[in-house]
């Protein structure tokens, strides 16, 4: 990758992260003033110095990048629906989920654009856990008996997300996908860090945990 690539990538986590930013409060997430858009932006900017092998193609990363939107859209249905959340994380839990719908939508019509299909949507508890072990994220839908147990495996979901945005911007050979990828990437990081202050409200320490995104 050369240096203006790189210099170009770095850039657009800062869009990314404003952008987001902007989505994340219009849906009624008001969770921004944590600072959590800004300490997305960056890892993304160290990630545009990374060297990996540039392997994959584009419709194969995007891809891979749809499989992780379906886990996080059919976790969040699931845990949901299970009636173990409070009224204001299960608020909270909603509206990631809409925010969530419209990144795999963009995925689809950019995967779309490249003459590429999707990976098929999961369906049931088994797929989900399947899905799960390949996210390498520990636990499984039937082990959910409390809001905490949900809330922890929505955030270790929405941690691998992070993982796999992060480490896609940087193999991405398309400048204009690489930017979409900073941009989910910085509203993921917003996700988790609006899921665990809905639980623990006032708690900055706890939602926002970490000073840096990696992969």
């Amino acid at each position: 990758m050369d240096a203006t690539r790189r210099q170009w990538i770095g850039g657009t986590a800062l869009a990314g992260a404003g952008l987001a930013g902007a989505a994340l409060s219009g849906a009624g997430l008001g969770y921004a003033g944590l600072g959590y858009a800004g300490l997305a932006s960056a890892p993304v900017a160290a990630a545009s110095t990374a060297t990996a092998p540039e392997t994959k193609s584009d419709p194969q990363l995007l891809s891979g990048l749809y499989a992780t939107e379906e886990l996080l859209i059919a976790l969040l249905g699931q845990v949901i629906a299970t009636g173990l959340l409070s009224g204001r994380v299960r608020t909270v839990a909603q509206q990631v989920l809409a925010q969530e719908v419209v990144h795999r939508q963009e995925l689809q019509r950019q995967l779309r654009g490249l003459g590429a299909g999707t990976p098929p949507p999961l369906t049931g508890t088994d797929a989900i856990d399947r899905a799960l072990r390949a996210a390498k994220v520990s636990g499984n839908v039937d082990d959910l008996h409390s809001e905490h147990d949900a809330v922890r495996l929505l955030l270790e979901v929405e941690m691998a997300a992070q993982s796999a945005y992060f480490k896609a911007i940087s193999q991405l050979h398309t400048g204009a996908l690489a930017q979409l990828a900073a941009q989910i990437l910085a509203s993921e990081a917003q996700h988790q860090t609006a899921i665990s202050e809905a639980r623990r409200p006032g708690n900055s320490a706890q939602a926002a945990p970490y000073s840096f995104i990696g992969g």
